[in-house]
């Protein structure tokens, strides 16, 4: 590869870091994680849109900053609000100056390349590939995911932009079967799962309680819900779906089934103006307040591995963030998912579990009871396929590191003369 006289290669992550949103650090930490695992010696340059942020990141997961560098990507734009100009495009001669330096860049994991309803961020992902193109970096696309590419300039950059890729790993099955008709060559593209299910480090210090559950007490139900923006979804649908949270609450906390059970709620993102705690205060501003004895908790976890200890202890999961559900199936919960987009759904279809997920905009309130009744029901046998399910996944997710590591070779101390 090009500047491949170093024996500490430089490697370039660019994807939505720096953005609070638990699911976003999660494949960051992943990606880092993997990167030293399977290439040691590399370097890694980080684009993110907040680097104290990140740097914060680092600290609660123990994540040595050796070896990493932060750059201040931009917020997704080529200007920044209330900056003067030249101040405002500063960060974008940084970019370029890392994209130079770099052996390889990864764009990615997530979903930097959708184009609908977000456009500006496929023309901000895909330029910094395009930048790389031709500074002669070379770049890939790890552990993507695309919904559809419905607006023609999507299949023309990515049909151009794709095929000049080293690879481009997807996060499901369905992104691929997305990709290759635009013209992307079926060598180039290779399907495999959420980057989130490679083991990251374990921490140390101990696992906080997060509740005051008794030995006595029948089962624990963790559940998230989120604040969405009206570009999503209609205000009707927005509205439907928190008041279903609502009285999904109300129903579990006075069925006889799970009376007495606790509800734990866990946040995902606290991204302003999206942050699922504003939207975990509205429902409990909602309960009368003869009904405040109810035990719904709230979950602070400081770290991943607090959060992935503390949803083992759930015996079921509602889940609507994506990384929520992720996690729940990670860690052997049965989980029932409400979709509010499709990288959900192919999820759900891709480790066969279609039946437990309800389309956000098909949501009611008999559907969510009865796929929960099944779900309790079937929370046995549904552990046993999820320990198998959880297996294939995390060797899935290890298979992107071992695309990196065919790209970027061995160090030049490694090779051999023939």
């Amino acid at each position: 590869m090009r500047r491949s006289k170093t024996r500490q290669p430089v490697i370039t992550a660019a994807g939505a870091y720096g953005e609070n949103n638990a699911g976003e650090d999660l494949m960051l930490a992943a990606l880092i994680n993997g990167l030293r695992t399977t290439i040691p010696q590399c370097r890694i340059v980080v684009l993110t849109t907040d680097i104290s942020h990140t740097q914060n990141l680092f600290t609660r997961e123990e994540i040595s900053p050796g070896g990493i560098r932060l750059i201040y990507s931009g917020r997704r734009g080529p200007r920044e609000p209330g900056k003067p100009i030249v101040s405002s495009l500063s960060w974008i001669f940084k970019t370029i100056k890392w994209l130079f330096k770099s052996n390889l860049l990864l764009i990615g994991p997530g979903n930097p390349i959708r184009d609908n309803p977000h456009r500006d961020k496929l023309f901000f992902h895909l330029s910094r590939a395009a930048i790389a193109r031709l500074l002669g970096t070379p770049y890939a696309f790890i552990g993507i995911g695309i919904d559809r590419a419905a607006w023609k300039p999507t299949e023309y950059f990515l049909k151009k932009i794709g095929n000049k890729a080293l690879f481009i790993s997807t996060r499901d099955k369905k992104s691929a079967e997305v990709l290759i008709p635009l013209g992307i060559k079926h060598s180039k593209v290779t399907p495999l799962t959420d980057i989130s299910f490679y083991e990251t480090k374990k921490g140390t210090h101990p696992c906080p309680r997060w509740d005051n559950r008794q030995p006595s007490a029948p089962i624990t139900i963790g559940f998230n819900i989120c604040r969405f923006s009206p570009k999503y979804f209609p205000g009707e649908v927005i509205e439907n779906y928190h008041d279903l949270m609502f009285s999904w609450c109300q129903w579990i906390l006075s069925e006889n089934s799970f009376s007495d059970s606790r509800l734990v709620f866990f946040p995902f993102c606290e991204t302003p103006h999206l942050d699922d705690t504003s939207a975990f205060k509205r429902l409990v501003a909602k309960l009368p307040p003869d009904s405040l004895h109810f035990p719904i908790d709230e979950c602070r976890y400081r770290s991943f591995t607090d959060l992935r200890s503390l949803m083992r202890n759930c015996d079921l999961f509602l889940g609507t963030r994506f990384h929520s559900v992720l996690l729940a199936v990670q860690q052997v919960v049965p989980v029932l998912a409400i979709s509010y987009g499709q990288k959900t759904t192919h999820f759900m279809k891709q480790v066969g579990l279609s039946e437990y997920e309800i389309h956000m905009e098909e949501l009611t309130l008999d559907d969510l009871k009865q796929k929960w009744l099944k779900l309790y029901s079937n929370k046995a046998s549904i552990r046993e396929e999820l320990r198998e399910i959880t297996r294939r996944q995390t060797a899935l997710a290890a298979e992107h590191f071992h695309l990196v590591s065919q790209v970027i070779g061995p160090p030049p101390g490694d090779l051999k003369n023939g």
